[in-house]
């Protein structure tokens, strides 16, 4: 075994651990006891490097389990955070005709889009795991709403009540969701729904806001704000804001629910998935961004 003076191991120690931030009085401690340890000299000059060495490393993990509590600080892994986004998919069978490998005929090509498994669900889960890149944790519902409409016969508009239930069960059991997103895909054709950003063909957003219910305007306020913030990214990167109200439109959308409920249009029918990844990583980055200002 290789022989350290006293001061040669606590710098070892401490380099090899740098990105540990103990208390400071523990660390003192520590530094104290080290030296005091290693000053006292034994007469077995073999077993004295080895005996100093075990004290320390059990002083050191000692040091590891008296740390500061750092849950909810920044580094605190993702998993041990309370969700802040609900992602779910009212017409969940929505999809895209290049990930279906059917060639675009023109809008009535449109009516082809839809899947049960390649859908715009994978748009969720991309928007997922992009937000945990900056920390945010969500929860993505993935029920088949549309199988559920077959299943009962219910005619589609009657989607949104199906997604309702779980919309609410899911609120119910989490306090702290701060943004709720039904997410679909337009129905315009490739070149309404797409932009280029460094070179890259990325899907556009759209806001969808339901006015009525007489809460309508703090959603829709939310959504100019990210509208804001997407276009504060890249110049058309959210195609803006929809008010719908009137048959043959829902009007609601679920968006009584939470005051801060949005549905979003990621690309269209058109769009290839790579495009759709695109979109939702500046997405995250605006919803990110949208949390450190609000």
């Amino acid at each position: 075994m290789s022989k350290y003076d006293d001061n040669e191991l606590l710098e070892q120690l401490k380099k090899s651990h740098s990105e540990v931030t103990p208390k400071n009085s523990f660390k003192e401690e520590l530094e104290s006891t080290l030296i005091n340890r290693f000053n006292h000299k034994s007469k077995n000059k073999l077993w004295m490097p080895m005996t100093g060495m075990a004290v320390a490393v059990v002083l050191f993990l000692l040091l590891v389990l008296t740390l500061d509590d750092t849950l909810g600080q920044p580094g605190t892994p993702v998993e041990d955070t309370e969700p802040r986004v609900l992602i779910y998919h009212t017409h969940n069978h929505e999809s895209f005709l290049p990930a279906l490998g059917i060639e675009s005929e023109g809008e009535e090509a449109m009516h082809h889009a839809f899947d049960e498994t390649i859908n715009v669900t994978i748009s969720g889960g991309y928007l997922k795991q992009d937000l945990i890149e900056h920390g945010i944790k969500s929860i993505h519902l993935q029920h088949d709403i549309m199988e559920e409409l077959a299943e009962a016969d219910l005619p589609y508009k009657e989607s949104y009540t199906l997604s309702r239930r779980y919309l609410e069960a899911t609120l119910d059991q989490y306090d702290d969701i701060d943004l709720v997103l039904d997410i679909h895909r337009a129905i315009e054709p490739w070149e309404k729904t797409t932009t280029s950003i460094h070179g890259e063909n990325v899907a556009q957003i759209v806001m969808v806001i339901g006015m009525e219910h007489p809460n309508y305007t703090e959603n829709h306020a939310l959504a100019k704000a990210l509208s804001e913030k997407l276009n504060d990214i890249h110049p058309d990167l959210s195609r803006g804001v929809k008010l719908l109200s009137g048959p043959p439109r829902n009007g609601i959308y679920n968006q009584d629910v939470h005051p801060h409920s949005i549905l979003l249009e990621i690309g269209g029918y058109d769009n290839s998935l790579e495009e759709i990844q695109y979109s939702t990583k500046y997405l995250a980055r605006a919803i990110s961004e949208l949390f450190e200002t609000s």
